[in-house]
């Protein structure tokens, strides 16, 4: 008993007993194996490692620093150059023009050229037996006079002199010596007479209007997408109407023909004195007339179909 007081009075202060160390080490290491599992749950795939000495003493492991991969970049590619628009030509003033009514084609309206749709020659021009005068020069054959001056030809008067003629609202050309009357504006046909009124010119070739002058023939009696129609048996009036689209007259053609229909439309019927006349019907799908004229090799059908007919059979995508 004395010999343990004895011990005990004789311990260092704040001494510690290696049972009291091993404790403390015990409660560290608890802490840290609490702490590395909430690292470990925050991303942290290494838990803070310990190591228990044999004897009396614990010694902790550092964990290794990482680092941290540098970021990608990002990079944005060059924007193409922007093509460059082709340059605008600019007509020559007078110039002939292309013909514009019904499917017209050919070059027309310049001086000696042929008129092109609904009496129309280039830069103001006359429009003389389907022939263009140029503007400014002189107006001749078909019963005209004077010089050509914006469409307007003149005629001869009672004292020797000419009056204009030949514009909308004006008196028609000709019509003396055996010469028909005409009209030789753009735009403008020949009506009217009988009873001592004189024939006048009036508007022609738009929707609804009195179709131009039949010499121009049929391709050029209306303005564009437009066909001269009516008349028949009753007697009825020729007036511009819609042509080219689903149930409605095919465009006429220079030269005659069945005419043509918009995209995804055929022009049938026609074929002689007293049959209707040749309308515009949806074409390429099963059943359906092939699409396109002339010979079967060059119609077309849509896709996965063909065309076929011919030898008096109409033509049929099957």
């Amino acid at each position: 008993m004395n010999a343990s007081r004895a011990t005990s009075a004789n311990r260092t202060p704040g001494a510690m007993l290696a049972s009291d160390r091993n404790a403390v080490w015990m409660l560290l290491a608890a802490a840290i194996t609490t702490l590395s599992t909430g690292l470990a749950s925050c991303g942290n795939s290494n838990p803070i490692a310990f190591d228990a000495g044999g004897d009396s003493s614990t010694a902790m492991g550092r964990g290794g620093t990482g680092t941290g991969g540098a970021a990608g970049s990002t990079v944005t590619g060059a924007g193409g150059r922007t093509g460059t628009g082709g340059a605008t030509g600019t007509g020559a003033g007078g110039s002939a023009v292309t013909g514009t009514g019904g499917a017209g084609a050919g070059v027309c309206g310049g001086a000696g050229q042929p008129c092109c749709a609904a009496n129309t020659c280039a830069g103001g021009g006359c429009c003389v037996g389907n022939q263009c005068v140029a503007a400014g020069a002189a107006c001749q054959g078909a019963g005209t006079a004077g010089m050509c001056n914006s469409g307007s030809c003149g005629r001869p008067n009672g004292n020797g002199g000419t009056v204009p003629c030949g514009a909308v609202d004006q008196p028609c050309c000709g019509g003396g010596g055996g010469t028909t009357p005409t009209c030789t504006a753009a735009g403008a046909v020949c009506q009217g007479g009988g009873g001592g009124v004189p024939m006048m010119c009036v508007a022609c070739g738009a929707a609804g209007a009195p179709c131009c002058a039949g010499d121009l023939g049929a391709a050029n009696r209306c303005t564009s997408g437009l066909s001269c129609q009516g008349g028949g048996g009753g007697g009825g009036a020729l007036t511009c109407a819609p042509c080219g689209g689903d149930g409605q007259a095919c465009c006429p053609v220079p030269g005659g023909g069945n005419g043509t229909c918009g995209t995804g439309f055929a022009c049938v019927g026609g074929g002689g004195f007293g049959a209707p006349p040749p309308m515009c019907t949806a074409c390429g799908a099963a059943t359906q007339p092939c699409c396109g004229g002339g010979p079967i090799a060059g119609r077309t059908c849509d896709t996965g179909l063909t065309c076929m007919g011919g030898g008096g059979q109409p033509a049929i995508c099957q």
